[in-house]
């Protein structure tokens, strides 16, 4: 969900001088970009310690599924939280309209999309990154 949050650099700067350069706040973007970027190898480290931790309590199989299960379903909370501004506690507290809602995700077309494409961008940073270390890690032997 963190690098999601580069959207809010979107339309941010409210104060823009002659020379097109935001005025207010200046710090607030490469703020939003480094935080939002603390997300990618947090989202892939929690992922591969969690397919480890799988792999070494039951089987490795269990393991190599844990990603393609854990993918689509963090698309679907990524876009309650983006798009339907549920937060974290709501689970809790709404548990009903969560699950209504994330149903909704993969009954309806135009909602299913999105999925698909916060899926396929899931897997792609996931895999891609993977893909890249090892080649890197090739090449340093």
């Amino acid at each position: 969900y963190l690098f999601t949050e580069v959207i809010y650099l979107l339309d941010y700067c409210f104060v823009v001088t002659d020379l097109k350069i935001c005025a207010d706040k200046t710090f607030i973007p490469p703020f939003f970009l480094f935080y939002s970027l603390i997300g990618i190898p947090t989202f892939i480290y929690s992922l591969k310690v969690m397919s480890n931790l799988l792999s070494k309590l039951f089987n490795k199989k269990l393991a190599i599924l844990f990603p393609v299960v854990m993918i689509p379903a963090s698309a679907i909370g990524i876009l309650l939280g983006l798009v339907e501004r549920f937060n974290s506690w709501d689970i809790i507290i709404h548990p009903l309209v969560i699950i209504r809602t994330g149903l909704g995700y993969l009954l309806y077309p135009n909602k299913l999309l999105g999925v698909i494409a916060y899926t396929i961008l899931l897997y792609i940073v996931y895999y891609g990154f993977l893909r890249f270390i090892k080649i890197f890690n090739n090449k340093k032997q």
